[in-house]
């Protein structure tokens, strides 16, 4: 049992060992992608490691990846959803997204298929420009432009995902890429974003927008035709000239700020011109705070959340209905913290009183002033908006806690809980409300005296997010939790690590300076910071000889990355592992540069003489990967030049087994995570998985397989002609006949996605005799496998999990399984298939309102159907339903009637070629069911030429949309609105 155990776990790994041996080239991902657990682990209901325990992920388990939190994935496993740490599961190669540099990635958002717009208009012209897309630009990215997309990406050396993330962009707009013919080409078309530097020779709707600008203003007299020749050129030179601009002609963000503000001075003007204003920054839900109507009443906006509608503008007034998160409002008047507003549901109008907090109201609106610029602080803080992430993002939350502006949990993501705190302390402290956190913002918060919530100025205990930075007494933050951790290893420091800079911190800190003869004041200054550096050395992995590092590419001033704290990618993995194989810290590489790295970094630093500021760059990275690298027991010699580091020989003449520790084990870890059996953290302590691994390796290499390393181990082990792990071979392809006997399988064994080989061809072909399955068996568990032995076990009154585990085993593999090779009819008349995602008896069960879930395309809803596109449309108001197949997960979905009938029924609900937006429920097959609104106008892609209907349709489900969304996408607005009358609808029907 032990030896079958290890065999299962070694043939896991290598499997995981294989995905992360690919070369990626970021770590940015495409979500959702599949993984696989590379170290047995924890799947929790929040991104902590305090976070409740969901379930136990074994290695070689595949996990579903819907997104990312910081150093989590948020996964799907099993029917469960929850969060996973990254450094525990591996990625395929082919899931990786192009890595933007960090001016790509403010200005450009990735488009993926579905996508509709003048953005795709504009991608579509520049692909058309270089010859990769042919015909005229639509602005539907489908699949033509999809497939444009990924040979655009092929010829010019990035990942080809279809999907134009910011790097493609940057290249596609900003660059000299290769044409279709592979020559290097600057495309003409301009994106329409605002402030996109346009010079002479481009063209764009961006320059249609700034010739009709400068018309207005009597500075262009041209033709408005979207081509920046040498009339805007020059009326662009007199537009700047007159408003005291630099006169450039090229229409660069700070002319364009002024051109579309209301401020700019007209050609026939002769006031003195008045100084362009900062530009504001970004709003939620609004393109800029001074777009729209300035100042001036009715106007509309959107709801950021839930909010009560009320008679009068009190909280105590009577609440006339509740406004869902996402409707629109048309704002009359401002009433303290009140908005005067009226809200149409259905046929209804109703007048009354909304929060103001709850709505996306123009910052100008509210007035306030805008903090000065201030060099230092943009040399300090990094500006903080809606989406960021990190260390930076959790500080601003503690801070705003702590002033009472801030009462949901400290994530570290900016969402619209972080944009409402941050829009409320600028309100308290006559600030202009808009909701981003300007490093001028921070320094306020961080190092001046705010106001708080209760108007009181005062002080914010919370540190400021940078680094060696002066900690004293009362102080809370991350950088508290560093220095308490780095006390407790020293030994000074017994008590809980809290982050508050508290009695224990400071007795702690005194004790270290006066050991150290350091000032004695309990405060942690750069001093106390630099000699905890120093005496803080990770304990050293002994490793065999250093060498040079194999399969790092040559490192030059062209290529580096350079590593600072927060980078993030291959490589810093890189970097981690040749610091492990250097003794310089004891760490399993997640591709994370923190403070462990740092330190590690540090360490190498000094002792290999360079300068130690804990920054991975040239010199460093350059030194690290040669073989003059000294290794942490390394002792450096007299002269100037580095020697190699001091050779470590393992002691081959003991016996190691569970329970041992030290150098020796260390030595033994090291060398076989070296020959791939080992995939653990390198600890130096004989547990079980070492214990494993050794027996693993002795079966491979003749030798008894008890785990217990002796001395005929131990010399196999370090000998050149040790075996190193082998990569399981991919199994045998083979024909699946529905009626040949099956090999048995062993109602010991448990099938689940991810797996393969014999056991999943034997169980894919009962599933295809049974008519549970359709198609060849191919010996790979995959979705479509996890959804038949759904089906199967539903029929059989089995645990429905899709886990093919000993008790559905053990029912398919006898006469009395249920077999589902026939179909039933509805009671509508629909025919409801074998193959359908939900039904697998003939008698179909309408939902109730109650299940009925009202959840997020893109957090939620996206990953479920890209994992079950077959599904049931229900209308609600009828009783009769369908059957569609769905594809295309865009900011929509496309979708088909499976059948002749289901068409016929759909058009029974809302007519033939009907493109209003109806309300419907969908129903997955898992049994889910979502709200959504959908439309009967076929159109465009056409994949089943037998359901009489041409083309597809779409199924919209609730998602947040732009300001510019809602500009350019009327009818996406349309099919929003009407999932919120379903909702309430819906709702209604709740007894």
């Amino acid at each position: 049992m032990f030896y079958s155990k290890c065999k299962r776990l070694t043939a896991a790994l290598l499997i995981c060992a294989l995905m992360l041996s690919q070369a990626l080239p970021a770590l940015a991902l495409d979500f959702p992608v599949q993984g696989m657990m590379t170290q047995g682990g924890s799947l929790r209901a929040a991104a902590s490691e305090s976070g409740e325990q969901i379930a136990i992920l074994p290695v070689g388990d595949a996990v579903y990846i819907t997104g990312e939190s910081g150093s989590w994935y948020i996964v799907e496993y099993d029917g469960k959803a929850g969060y996973v740490a990254k450094s525990l599961v591996g990625i395929a190669a082919s899931a990786a997204a192009n890595a933007p540099s960090q001016a790509d990635a403010s200005r450009y958002a990735t488009q993926y298929r579905g996508d509709q717009g003048q953005l795709v208009k504009d991608l579509q012209s520049a692909l058309i420009e270089l010859g990769y897309l042919s015909g005229s630009a639509d602005g539907k990215y489908g699949a033509k432009t999809a497939q444009a997309v990924s040979d655009f990406q092929t010829k010019n050396g990035l990942n080809a995902t279809g999907s134009a993330d910011a790097a493609t962009q940057g290249l596609l707009f900003e660059g000299t890429p290769l044409n279709a013919k592979g020559k290097s080409q600057a495309v003409t078309v301009v994106p329409t974003i605002d402030g996109f530097p346009v010079s002479r020779g481009k063209t764009g709707e961006l320059v249609v927008r700034i010739q009709s600008a400068l018309t207005v203003m009597d500075y262009y007299s041209g033709q408005v035709d979207g081509k920046y020749g040498s009339t805007t050129f020059s009326a662009v030179k007199n537009f700047q000239s007159k408003n005291g601009l630099t006169i450039t002609g090229v229409a660069d963000e700070q002319t364009q700020a002024l051109l579309f503000s209301r401020t700019a001075l007209s050609a026939k003007a002769t006031q003195t011109p008045i100084p362009a204003a900062t530009p504001m920054p970004p709003v939620i839900g609004w393109e800029n705070g001074d777009k729209g109507a300035e100042g001036t009443f009715p106007f509309t906006a959107v709801t950021l959340e839930s909010v009560n509608l009320r008679k009068k503008a009190s909280t105590s007034s009577t609440r006339l209905l509740t406004v869902p998160k996402g409707a629109t409002l048309t704002v009359s008047a401002i009433r303290g913290d009140f908005l005067e507003v009226s809200y149409q549901k259905g046929s209804k109008v109703y007048n009354g009183y909304v929060m103001s907090q709850f709505v996306d109201v123009p910052a100008v609106y509210f007035g306030g002033k805008e903090l000065a610029a201030d060099e230092a602080a943009q040399k300090k803080y990094t500006s903080l908006s809606s989406g960021a992430s990190g260390t930076g993002v959790s500080a601003l939350q503690e801070a705003l806690k702590e002033l009472g502006f801030y009462s949901a949990a400290v994530t570290g993501v900016y969402d619209n809980a972080t944009v409402l705190a941050v829009k409320a302390f600028q309100s308290k402290n006559d600030l202009l409300q808009t909701g981003f956190a300007s490093a001028e913002l921070q320094k306020l918060i961080y190092e001046g005296r705010p106001l708080n919530a209760k108007g009181k100025t005062t002080n914010v205990s919370v540190l400021p997010p940078v680094d060696d930075v002066t900690m004293r007494a009362g102080d809370t933050g991350y950088q508290v939790t560093e220095l308490q951790q780095s006390l407790q290893k020293l030994g000074y420091y017994t008590s809980a690590v809290t982050g508050v800079y508290d009695n224990a911190t400071v007795s702690a800190v005194k004790a270290f300076q006066k050991k150290n003869n350091l000032t004695v004041d309990g405060t942690a200054g750069a001093k106390l910071q630099e000699a905890l550096d120093i005496l803080l050395v990770p304990t050293p992995v002994p490793v065999l000889p250093v060498e040079a590092a194999t399969a790092v590419p040559a490192i030059t001033a062209d290529n580096i990355v350079t590593l600072r704290r927060g980078t993030r990618g291959v490589a810093v993995t890189r970097l981690q592992e040749r610091l492990v194989a250097l003794g310089y810290y004891s760490i399993t590489p997640d591709g994370i540069y923190d403070s462990d790295d740092i330190e590690a970094v540090r360490q190498f630093q000094k002792k290999n003489g360079l300068t130690a500021d804990g920054v991975a760059g040239l010199k460093t990275q350059t030194l690290l990967y040669s073989a003059e690298a000294l290794g942490a027991l390394a002792t450096p010699a007299p002269a100037a030049t580095a020697v190699p580091a001091t050779e470590i020989r393992a002691n081959t003449d003991t016996t190691l087994r569970i329970g041992d520790s030290g150098t020796d084990v260390n030595l033994l870890q090291a060398r076989l995570t070296t020959l791939n059996y080992f995939k653990d953290t390198i600890d130096g302590r004989y547990g079980t998985k070492t214990a494993e691994a050794v027996a693993a390796f002795q079966k491979a290499n003749g030798l008894d397989a008890d785990g217990v390393a002796g001395p005929k181990t131990l010399k196999a082990v370090y000998k050149d002609s040790a075996k190193a792990a082998a990569t399981p071979a991919p199994a045998a392809s083979g024909s699946a006949s529905g009626t040949a006997a099956q090999p048995a399988i062993s109602s010991s064994t448990v099938l689940k996605i991810g797996d393969t080989g014999t056991n999943v061809r034997s169980l894919q072909n009962m599933l295809i005799t049974l008519g549970y399955l359709t198609g060849a068996a191919d010996g790979i568990f995959g979705t479509k496998t996890s959804l038949a032995v759904q089906a199967f076990q539903k029929a059989n009154k089995l645990t429905v999990d899709g886990v093919a585990g000993g008790e559905t085993l053990s029912r398919l593999q006898t006469a009395s399984a249920r077999k589902n090779a026939q179909t039933g009819t509805s009671q509508t008349g629909t025919a409801v298939s074998s193959s359908s995602a939900v039904q697998t008896s003939t008698v179909f069960k309408a939902p109730s309102a109650s299940e009925v879930r009202f959840a997020d395309w893109y957090n939620e809803i996206r990953a479920q159907v890209k994992l079950m596109p077959d599904a049931i449309i229900y209308d609600y108001t009828t009783g009769l339903y369908y059957n569609v197949h769905m594809f295309s997960f865009g900011k929509h979905c496309d979708a088909e009637p499976v059948t002749a009938s289901d068409t016929s029924t759909m058009y029974n609900i809302m007519g033939i070629d009907n493109w209003t937006a109806h309300a419907v429920w969908v129903i997955l097959s898992d049994g889910k069911v979502y709200m959504a609104s959908t439309h009967s106008h076929g159109h465009e892609v056409d994949n089943n030429s037998g359901n009489n209907l041409e083309g597809h349709i779409c199924i919209h489900f609730p998602r947040e949309m732009t300001a510019e969304e809602k500009e350019s996408m009327p009818y996406a607005v349309s099919h929003q609105n009407e999932i919120l009358r379903g909702w309430e609808e819906t709702q209604s029907l709740i007894r």
